[in-house]
């Protein structure tokens, strides 16, 4: 039998054709983390006003914790590779790792604890751990948080802007905290001493939608690739003790894997389910709305194009299409319905009334007019901290991966393009009609999950066999980001 003879590093001729190209992309790759790492380190607040990040200079006498965390991060990658665990059992190591990695960058301050409990302490959003602490009653700030905030029971900043779900969720923090016995007398540091451990491993419970969504892309194998970045991810990494980092990522990825496979699959219910996590979800934050939108525009592309180019035969096909995708949309507009209802028939919220008193106090807190100079100006503004802050070579990928994918609409063997070509209109349309000011760094966490799962398509795509040393290399670039940015320009 013939064998297809090998080189001196035991790689086959058409591997070996492809190690140069494959060594100049991910020197591009490099180049492009080396590149957000300058811009960390420049005051660009000097030079571009309403910059929200500051330079810092954060000391770090346990710096050489940088050494293990590259070992597990790396770890992980061969972990997957390697390995036939089950899917459960992957997971859940991810999930720890992920866990290590978030703790090891908090105790290169050599604070021990502190260096994540102070986020919950001494930080602007602090004053929800306050507040949760003050609150005896969950049921009555349920079912009358916009008169307390009115009234000045509750602190107009932070709790006017958020809706009651979030400091709801402080203060089940704080209930649960009660069953540590070993804990501070303390109510307030007991609360910030339980999250530093559960918020931490909560925020990688996003793994799972994250790989269930994954699972419709890429193969069983590959499906973990978008997994490992989000333990490289510096928002995740360092934006700690947040609502915005440890719940918002699951709750909206959450939602879109429901969706999308109750589209695949045809199950009603999983798109039932979608809309009541989307309701569950803007309950907790106003910012995740944009999932409705989002999920329209999945269901339109996933129709549309097929429509529209006569790949469904006859008109009697097309108005059956048609017809499939509106029951679709409505199964999901009941469960975010049904909940919504609930809301107000139990603890008397009309979501509509309490998004408008927020709104209107949300856009008067840093710019009171836009015009359409400021309009641009602020959305390429929150881009670039975005952009920086995800690091240069997930992003330069998940961009390339964007571009390609947006550039023809017509059905193509891709069957993410629904999701991406959304995901930029979301994006573009957050950026210049949300009347956010910065710090998008923090506020739009949420769709990190879907950056790293387009930088894996990319990733796959350009590096082919080697795709594997890549993403290791890849989540080397991505944690020395991050550890460039706690250095330089580190979450307060």
């Amino acid at each position: 039998m013939m064998t297809t003879p090998q080189n001196n590093h035991g790689l086959d001729p058409k591997d070996a054709r492809s190690a140069r190209p494959a060594t100049i992309r991910l020197a591009l790759l490099a180049l492009a983390t080396l590149c957000s790492l300058l811009l960390v380190y420049v005051a660009l607040n000097q030079y571009l006003s309403h910059w929200f990040w500051r330079p810092t200079h954060t000391p770090l006498p346990l710096w050489w914790l940088i050494i293990p965390i590259l070992a597990v991060s790396v770890g992980a990658v061969f972990l997957i590779k390697m390995t036939s665990f089950r899917p459960c059992i992957n997971l859940l190591a991810l999930i720890l790792i992920g866990f290590a990695v978030q703790q090891g960058f908090a105790l290169m301050e050599g604070r021990g604890i502190n260096g994540i409990r102070d986020r919950m302490l001494h930080t602007g959003h602090a004053l929800f751990a306050v507040e949760a602490v003050k609150q005896p009653n969950m049921l009555r700030v349920a079912r009358h948080y916009q008169t307390l905030v009115e009234t000045g029971e509750l602190e107009v900043y932070p709790n006017a802007t958020k809706p009651p779900g979030q400091l709801l969720f402080y203060m089940a923090t704080e209930r649960m905290s009660r069953l540590l016995p070993w804990a501070s007398d303390n109510m307030l540091e007991r609360m910030a001493t339980f999250a530093s451990f559960f918020w931490p491993l909560l925020s990688y419970f996003t793994l799972v939608p994250l790989y269930l969504l994954s699972r419709l892309y890429l193969d069983p194998k590959q499906a973990y690739v978008p997994c490992i970045l989000y333990l490289c991810m510096p928002p995740v990494a360092l934006i700690t003790l947040h609502l915005d980092q440890c719940l918002y990522p699951f709750l909206f990825v959450t939602t879109v894997a429901l969706f999308v496979h109750g589209v695949r699959l045809k199950k009603t219910a999983l798109l039932f389910c979608a809309g009541v996590t989307t309701s569950v979800a803007v309950f907790v934050s106003f910012s995740l709305v944009i999932l409705l939108p989002f999920i329209f525009l999945i269901l339109a592309l996933e129709v549309i194009p097929r429509v529209a180019w006569g790949r469904t035969g006859n008109s009697e096909n097309r108005r059956q299409l048609l017809a499939h995708a509106a029951l679709r949309l409505i199964c999901y507009l009941s469960g975010a319905a049904l909940v919504q209802g609930v809301f107000f028939l139990l603890l008397n919220y009309n979501v509509f009334e309490n998004y408008r008193f927020s709104m209107s106090i949300h856009q008067g807190f840093r710019i009171e007019e836009w015009p359409l100079r400021t309009i641009v100006y602020i959305g390429c503004l929150d881009l670039l901290e975005f952009a920086i802050w995800s690091g240069g070579a997930v992003v330069s990928l998940a961009a390339v991966y964007a571009v390609r994918s947006c550039r023809r609409l017509q059905p193509s063997d891709d069957s993410c393009k629904p999701i991406v070509v959304s995901f930029c209109a979301v994006l573009l349309a957050m950026a210049f009609m949300g009347s956010t000011v910065a710090e998008t760094a923090r506020l739009w966490i949420f769709l990190t999950p879907l950056i790293t799962l387009f930088a894996s398509k990319e990733l796959i795509a350009v590096f082919g066999l080697r795709s594997w040393f890549a993403a290791g290399t890849l989540a080397v670039l991505q944690v020395l980001n991050i550890f460039g940015i706690k250095m330089w320009q580190d979450f307060f």
